[in-house]
């Protein structure tokens, strides 16, 4: 008996409120994305008719709720189980919830993800990565993919957690 109740879930009470309560800078550390790129977002996916909006059964869940629980899984590459404990959603919900946010993040790709289409556009792309980074002739980076270099002269810029030497 005592078994069972150990793997009883702990459900957190209103989880949307707690995530609302976050500072800005909290907020884009957990979730990964800044409060007013998520809100703008929201608006657009509300919009999309991607999320059930039916007038019968359980109350639909709203976008907001619903991007959230996206943001979780994709920022933290956390399974089902404990984002549907935190929403207070089953897992199947959480599983439908993310798949039609990233169904309506697919239909987006175009607008978002866009190659440079001239050298004047490229130029101007590697200068403002350059103003940034201080990383000169960049045109653009993938998070998380490591791609060994020859060790320039400030390697210190170009190390991973690991103090490999990577671009």
């Amino acid at each position: 008996m005592q078994y069972l109740l150990r793997l009883r879930r702990k459900r957190v009470d209103d989880y949307l409120h707690i995530v609302e309560s976050w500072s800005d800078s909290e907020f884009k550390s957990r979730l990964r994305l800044s409060r007013k790129t998520a809100l703008r977002l929201i608006d657009e996916l509300d919009k999309s008719g991607y999320i059930a909006s039916h007038k019968f059964g359980l109350k639909p869940l709203e976008p907001k709720l619903c991007f959230y629980i996206f943001l979780s899984f994709i920022a933290n590459t956390e399974p089902l189980t404990p984002i549907a404990t935190r929403f207070d959603i089953s897992i199947s919900s959480t599983f439908r919830v993310i798949r039609r946010v990233v169904a309506w993040i697919l239909t987006k790709l175009n607008e978002a993800i866009k190659w440079p289409t001239g050298y004047p556009e490229v130029k101007t792309v590697c200068e403002a990565f350059h103003s940034k980074t201080g990383i000169s002739n960049v045109l653009g980076v993938i998070d998380c993919t490591h791609i060994k270099i020859e060790k320039p002269k400030n390697a210190t810029g170009y190390c991973n957690s690991k103090g490999e030497t990577f671009l």
